[in-house]
C-alpha cells in the first residue's frame, strides 16, 4: 500500500510540474503575443523597398513621439533657416532610445546643452535618426530617403556590436555554436519560450562567446566594412562631414566581472575595428572605456533589458560627446545665411 501511495503521489506531482510548466508556457505566448501587438502600433513597413519596417510617422504616444518622416524627433522643417547647423545621428535602437522618455534621449540632452552653450548663435538641431530593427547594410538607403532631405552639416553613425551580425541576437530561432543542431536541448530552446529564457538567464558566457565569433568570422567584417565604407563615400560625395560613435552592448561591459577574460577578447577587438575605421579616415568617438570605468568604479545601472541603454546610460553619452560635437560647429559668422 505504501509503495502505491508513494507511486500515485510522484504521477500526481510530475503531473502538477508538467500542468505547471504547460500554463506558464501558454502565459508567456500570450505575453508575447500581447507585445508583438504593442509593436504594431509603434512601426510599420517601410514606405521603401529594401529597407524594414520603421517607426510609424506622427505617432504621439506621450514619452514617444515621431515626425512625419519617421523619425523619433519634432517636426523639423526641411528648408534649413538662417545660421542652423544640423547634426543628424544615425543609428539603432541605441539612438532611437528602447524604453527611455522623449525628453531624455542622448540626442535630446545634447541639444538641449547646446542651447544653453551657443545661444541659439549658431543654433543647432541634434537629429534622432535612429530605428530600432536596422542594421550597417540599411543605413546608406535610409541616408539618402530620410536624413538628406534635412541638409545634415555632420552625419554621426552610430555603431554598436549588432550593426557586425544582426543574427547575434538570440531569439528563438537563433542559438550560440555551444547548442548542438539537434537534439533534445535544441528542440526545447526552439520551442519552449520558458527554456529560452532560462538559458539567456544562465548562460550569458555562451552569447558572448557567439558574438565573439561573428567578430571573428572574416565574410562578416567584410561585409560590414564594406557597408560602413559605401555609405561613407556616398555622404562624403555630398560634402558632408561624417564621423562614427562606437557606443558598448551590455555584454561587454558586464564581461568585466564575471567574464574576463571574454571581456579582453572583446576590448581587442573593438580596437582592431576602431583601428581599422580610423585608417579609412573617418572621424571616430569611442565611449566604450568610459563606459567600463564607470561601471567598474559606481556600478550603476547603465543598461535595461536586452542590454538597451538606460536613461543614465543615455544621460553618460550626452555628457561624454557633446565637447567632441561641438568641435564641429563652426563660427556663427561663417553659416551662409542663404
Amino acid at each position: 500500500m505504501k509503495h502505491k501511495s508513494y507511486v500515485r503521489n510522484l504521477t500526481l506531482s510530475i503531473c502538477a510540474v508538467v500542468v505547471a510548466f504547460f500554463l506558464v508556457e501558454i502565459g508567456l505566448r500570450v505575453f508575447s503575443l500581447f507585445s508583438i501587438y504593442n509593436d504594431n502600433k509603434l512601426f510599420t513597413a517601410s514606405p521603401v523597398s529594401g529597407l524594414p519596417r520603421m517607426t510609424k510617422a506622427n505617432l504621439d504616444k506621450g514619452d514617444f513621439f515621431t515626425n512625419s518622416h519617421h523619425l523619433r524627433d519634432t517636426e523639423i522643417p526641411l528648408d534649413k533657416p538662417p545660421h542652423t547647423y544640423r547634426i543628424a545621428v544615425v543609428g539603432n535602437s541605441v539612438t532611437i532610445g528602447h524604453g527611455i522618455p522623449q525628453s531624455l534621449l542622448f540626442t535630446e540632452l545634447i541639444e538641449k546643452d547646446f542651447e544653453e552653450r551657443f545661444h541659439n548663435q549658431p543654433k543647432i538641431d541634434v537629429i534622432n535618426a535612429g530605428q530600432t530593427s536596422f542594421n550597417i547594410n540599411h543605413f546608406e538607403l535610409f541616408t539618402e530617403e530620410f536624413v538628406y532631405q534635412y541638409q545634415p552639416d555632420l552625419i554621426i553613425y552610430q555603431f554598436n556590436w549588432n550593426d557586425l551580425a544582426v543574427l547575434s541576437r538570440m531569439d528563438g530561432r537563433r542559438f550560440p555554436d555551444q547548442i548542438p543542431e539537434r537534439g533534445f536541448r535544441r528542440f526545447m530552446l526552439r520551442h519552449s519560450k520558458i527554456c529560452l529564457i532560462f538559458y539567456k538567464l544562465t548562460s550569458p558566457g555562451d552569447f558572448a562567446e557567439k558574438l565573439l565569433g561573428y567578430y571573428n568570422n572574416p565574410i562578416i567584417v567584410g561585409g560590414f566594412y564594406r557597408d560602413l565604407f559605401s555609405w561613407r563615400k556616398n555622404v562624403k560625395s555630398r560634402g558632408i562631414p561624417f564621423a562614427t560613435l562606437i557606443v558598448p552592448m551590455a555584454i561587454e561591459i558586464q564581461a568585466m566581472d564575471k567574464y574576463p577574460e571574454i571581456a579582453k577578447q572583446f576590448i581587442r577587438m573593438k580596437n582592431d575595428i576602431v583601428r581599422k575605421i580610423q585608417d579609412a579616415g573617418i572621424e571616430l568617438f569611442d565611449v566604450s572605456s568610459q563606459f567600463r570605468e564607470n561601471y567598474l568604479e559606481h556600478h550603476e545601472d547603465l543598461f535595461m533589458d536586452q542590454g538597451h541603454l538606460s536613461i543614465k546610460g543615455h544621460a553618460l553619452i550626452a555628457d561624454l560627446i557633446e565637447d567632441y560635437l561641438a568641435g564641429f560647429v563652426p563660427a556663427y559668422d561663417s553659416l551662409s545665411a542663404d
